[in-house]
C-alpha cells in the first residue's frame, strides 16, 4: 500500500467500463492502466481518497483494466467527477480537466452506513409524480443490492436500461434512450458527512420528497449503449462561453441564446454536449408541437409548456425551430407570453440560483427571429453553426461505417478518407444515410459503389437542403478557350500550390468573364469548379432584385453567407450588368440599384479574407458595370471569352460537342468545319450539332417506319447531309460588326 500523496492528470470517461469486479464503478472507482499502477505503486482493490478541489474528498477503489487507457492518467466516471468538484457544479468539465490534477492519498478508515436518506432530483427526462415513487424505490433497492460508495450531498445517477418497469412506463422513444434517474443523498446515519460505503441487507435506504439540483448530465451518454457522435469542440466552446455567465449572480437576468444553422448541422447535439459539460438539465421544447389553428391557442400552448420549466431548474430550455413562432409577424401574443415568463423567472430567482437558459434554434435566416424576439436575443448572443470540416466528417464516418470482417483496416481507412474528401457540405444525417447504404457490402463493392452513392445522395438532397454542389463538367466538355482556361487556372492553382503567396496577400478572388453571348462563360466557370472540387453557386443577376426595401441587399448577403459555409466554393454571377450597373445612372427615388452595388462591393471585400472562395462574374456589356467593382481586390482579373477563331479551336469545339455522336464512316471534323461560316460562338456550334442530330434521328425513324431498318438494331449515324440540312436553317447569333464592337471593348478594357 502506498503511503504518500499522488498527483496525476485525470480524464472523465465517456462510456462505462465493463469489468468483472464488484466495486461501485459509477461513484466509487478510479481506473488505471497496468503501467500506471506500477508507476504509482498502487494495487487493484486498494482503497484511496480522491480530491480535485479543496475540502472535497471522495472514497474510491483502485481498479486496473486492460482497455486502451493512457499511462500516467487516472480515469473516473462523470458521476464521480460531479461529486468531486465541490459547490460550483457548473464549472466547465473540459477546462477543469485541462487545468486541475487529481490528488490521491491513503484512507485511514472506512465506515459502513446504517441508514441513508435519498430524494428524487427533478428532471425533464422522467416524471416525478408521487404515485410513481414505488418504481423509483424498486430501482434504488436494486442499485444498492451491491456495495456502493457515497457521501452526503452526492448525486447518484442510476441507469434503468435493464428495468422493464421503465420501458412500460415511457411511450416516448427518446425517454427510453436516456433512462437515467437522479437521486440526491440528503442524510447519512443522521450526522455522518464524510464518505461511507454501504453493505447489502444491512444499510437501510429511504426515499422522500423531490429536490432541485444540478445533475451529471454526461451520465446519459455514459450509460447509453449508443456510440457518442463527435461534436465539433469549436462550437461547444463558443456555446459554453455564452451560457456559463448566466449561471451565476454575475448576470441576474435569464440567459437567451440563438443558435442558427442548416437543418441537421447538430444544433441539438451541441446543446446536449454543453449541458453535459455544465451539469445542467436539458428540456427540449418542439415549437412545431405548439402550433395551433389560432394564434391564441398557440400562445396558450406555449404558456403551458413554459410553466413546467421552473420545476427543472437549473436547466437549459432548447426551443427547437423558433422561426415557426415568427410566422405571424403582426400578432404579439407569443411575445407577451415570453415576456411574462422572463419576468416570472426573474422574480423567483433573486439571488441568481436555479438558473434557466433559453437556447433557441433556427434553420432560417435569423433576421425574422431577431425582429420578433429582439427583446430576448441579441447579436452578441448568437451562435452560427456551419458545415462540418473534413476531419470532423472523417470522425463521424468512422463511427457510422460498420466494421466489416471482410474489410481490412487499410482499405477501410482509405474508404473513410475518400468519403470525407468527397462529402463537402454533408451534415450528420447525410453522412449517416450514405454509411447505411454502404454497410454490409464487401470490400470490392464498397470501394466501387462509394463515389456513386455520394453523388446520388448529393443530387437528391442538395437542392432541398439549400446546399451548393460540385458541377459535373470536365475540360473535355469545353472546346477552345485555351487562353481563358490558362489564365483562370493559373490564378486559382498557383496560390493552392504555393500557400505562402496567400500569407502575403498575393491572391485574386474576383474574375470578370466578358464577351459575346453564347461563348461559354458559364461553362468555363463550372469546369473550374469541377476541376478543383469547389462547390458552385450560380446566381442570375435579376433573380436577386426584389421590390421590397432592403430585401435585395439581404439576398446578396445570404448568397455570400452560403458561399462561406460551403467553402471551398465559387460564386458565379450571370448577367452581372443587370445587377451592378454604374451608380448614379438610375433615377429611382430609393436608390435601390446603388445600394445593391454597394452591398455587393462590401461582400466581396469580406470574402477576400477567405483563401478558398472565388467570385466569377459574367457579362456581355462590361462597359456598363460600376467602376468600383472593377478595381483591384474585387473583379480585378478581366478574362475575355470570345468565339473560336483558329482552325484548331473550331475543331476542338466540334470534337467536344460530337464526341458522343456516331459519325458516318469517312466523315471528318475538318470536312464539317470547312462548310461552317466564320465567327461562330460556342452556342452556334451547339445549335448546328443538335440540329444535325435531330435530322439524323428523323431520318432513322422514317426508315424504321418504312421497314428498312429494325428498331432493335437501328443506329443513328450522322453524315454530311445532316450537317448541310442543319446549316440551311441556321443564322449566326452574333454578327461580324458586333464582334468588332466586342474587340473594341476588349482593347479599351485592357488599355484601362
Amino acid at each position: 500500500m502506498f503511503s504518500n500523496e499522488i498527483t496525476c492528470i485525470f480524464k472523465v470517461l465517456e462510456k462505462q467500463i465493463v469489468y468483472s469486479g464488484d466495486c461501485d464503478s459509477d461513484n466509487g472507482c478510479v481506473f488505471f492502466s497496468l503501467a500506471s499502477l506500477e508507476k504509482f505503486h498502487l494495487h487493484t482493490n486498494d482503497w484511496v481518497n480522491l480530491k480535485l478541489v479543496d475540502n472535497v474528498v471522495h472514497l474510491a477503489t483502485v481498479v486496473s483494466v486492460e482497455n486502451d487507457l493512457d499511462d500516467d492518467c487516472a480515469y473516473i466516471s462523470p458521476i464521480l467527477y460531479f461529486n468531486l468538484i465541490g459547490r460550483d457544479k457548473h464549472v466547465d468539465s473540459v477546462s477543469m480537466s485541462a487545468s486541475t490534477q487529481l490528488t490521491i492519498f491513503p484512507v485511514a478508515d472506512i465506515e459502513v452506513a446504517n441508514e441513508i436518506n435519498l430524494s428524487l432530483v427533478t428532471s425533464p427526462d422522467y416524471p416525478h409524480l408521487s404515485d410513481l415513487f414505488h418504481l423509483y424505490e424498486n430501482l434504488v433497492h436494486d442499485y444498492f443490492s451491491k456495495q456502493r460508495i457515497l457521501k452526503q450531498n452526492d448525486i447518484l445517477a442510476i441507469s434503468s436500461l435493464d428495468n422493464p418497469d421503465f420501458y412500460r412506463l415511457y411511450d416516448d422513444p427518446v425517454s427510453i434512450h436516456w433512462p437515467v434517474i437522479y437521486f440526491s443523498v440528503q442524510k447519512i446515519d443522521g450526522t455522518a458527512k464524510h464518505c461511507v460505503k454501504t453493505r447489502p441487507q444491512k444499510t437501510q435506504i429511504y426515499i422522500f420528497g423531490i429536490v432541485h439540483s444540478p445533475i451529471p448530465y454526461a451520465a446519459n451518454l455514459y450509460f447509453s449503449d449508443k456510440p457518442n457522435l463527435p461534436i465539433p469542440e469549436r462550437y461547444c466552446d463558443k456555446l459554453t462561453k455564452l451560457v456559463h455567465p448566466y449561471l451565476y449572480q454575475l448576470k441576474r437576468r435569464i440567459g437567451a441564446i440563438l443558435v442558427s444553422g442548416p437543418t441537421g448541422c447538430g444544433k441539438l447535439l451541441t446543446t446536449r454536449k454543453v449541458a453535459s459539460r455544465l451539469n445542467l438539465n436539458l428540456f427540449v421544447l418542439e415549437c412545431y408541437d405548439l402550433l395551433a389553428d389560432t394564434s391564441v391557442a398557440t400562445a396558450k400552448a406555449f404558456e403551458t409548456q413554459l410553466s413546467k420549466i421552473k420545476s427543472y431548474a437549473p436547466c437549459i430550455v432548447f426551443l427547437r425551430s423558433i422561426d415557426l413562432l415568427c410566422l405571424d409577424k403582426e400578432d404579439v401574443r407569443v411575445e407577451d407570453v415570453m415576456k411574462n415568463f422572463l419576468v416570472s423567472c426573474q422574480r423567483d430567482r433573486p439571488n441568481g440560483e436555479h438558473g434557466i437558459i433559453l437556447i433557441a434554434s433556427t434553420s432560417k435566416p435569423v433576421n425574422d427571429t431577431l425582429n420578433k424576439f429582439g427583446f430576448l436575443f441579441t447579436v452578441n448572443n448568437h451562435l452560427s453553426i456551419e458545415t462540418l470540416k473534413e476531419t470532423e466528417r472523417r470522425d463521424i464516418i468512422q463511427i457510422f461505417l460498420k466494421d466489416n470482417d471482410r474489410l481490412d483496416d487499410v482499405t477501410r481507412r482509405e474508404i473513410i478518407d475518400t468519403m470525407a474528401a468527397q462529402t463537402n457540405g454533408f451534415l450528420y444525417g447525410d453522412l449517416m444515410t450514405v454509411c447505411i447504404k454502404l454497410n454490409n457490402l464487401d470490400e470490392v463493392k464498397m470501394k466501387e459503389i462509394c463515389p456513386a452513392v455520394i453523388k446520388e445522395h448529393s443530387r437528391k438532397y442538395a437542392r432541398s437542403l439549400g446546399a451548393p454542389t460540385i458541377p459535373n463538367v470536365s475540360w473535355s466538355d469545353i472546346g477552345g478557350l485555351e487562353e481563358a482556361k490558362k489564365e483562370v487556372i493559373d490564378c486559382i492553382q498557383r496560390p493552392t500550390d504555393y500557400p505562402q503567396l496567400q500569407q502575403r496577400g498575393l491572391r485574386r478572388c474576383g474574375f470578370l468573364l466578358y464577351g459575346p453571348p453564347g461563348t461559354g462563360k458559364t461553362l468555363l466557370a463550372k469546369a473550374v469548379a469541377s476541376q478543383f472540387s469547389y462547390n458552385f453557386l450560380s446566381v442570375k443577376g435579376p433573380e436577386l432584385i426584389s421590390a421590397y426595401v432592403g430585401q435585395s441587399e439581404e439576398n446578396i448577403r445570404n448568397i455570400f453567407q452560403r458561399a462561406i459555409k460551403a467553402r471551398p466554393s465559387i460564386v458565379f454571377f450571370d448577367e452581372l450588368d443587370s445587377l451592378a450597373p454604374k451608380r448614379g445612372k438610375f433615377g429611382d427615388s430609393g436608390g435601390v440599384m446603388d445600394r445593391i452595388v454597394s452591398q455587393l462591393a462590401c461582400e466581396m471585400d469580406i470574402i477576400a479574407n477567405y483563401p478558398n472562395i472565388f467570385v466569377f462574374g459574367a457579362t456581355n456589356r462590361p462597359d456598363l458595370l460600376d467602376s468600383g467593382l472593377l478595381r483591384p481586390g474585387r473583379f480585378e482579373r478581366w478574362v475575355y471569352v470570345g468565339p473560336p477563331c483558329s482552325l484548331e479551336e473550331r475543331i476542338s469545339v466540334l470534337s467536344a460537342l460530337t464526341h458522343r455522336f456516331n459519325l458516318a464512316d469517312g466523315l471528318e471534323l475538318t470536312t464539317i468545319e470547312e462548310r461552317l461560316p466564320q465567327y461562330l460562338t460556342g452556342a452556334d456550334f451547339y445549335s448546328i450539332c443538335s440540329s444535325a442530330m435531330m435530322t439524323a434521328l428523323q431520318r432513322v425513324v422514317k426508315e424504321i417506319e418504312n421497314g428498312e431498318k429494325d428498331e432493335r438494331t437501328a443506329q443513328i449515324d450522322i453524315n454530311q447531309d445532316d450537317f448541310d440540312t442543319a446549316l440551311k436553317y441556321f443564322t449566326p447569333s452574333v454578327k461580324k460588326e458586333e464582334l468588332e464592337n466586342y474587340q473594341a471593348i476588349r482593347a479599351r478594357m485592357e488599355r484601362d
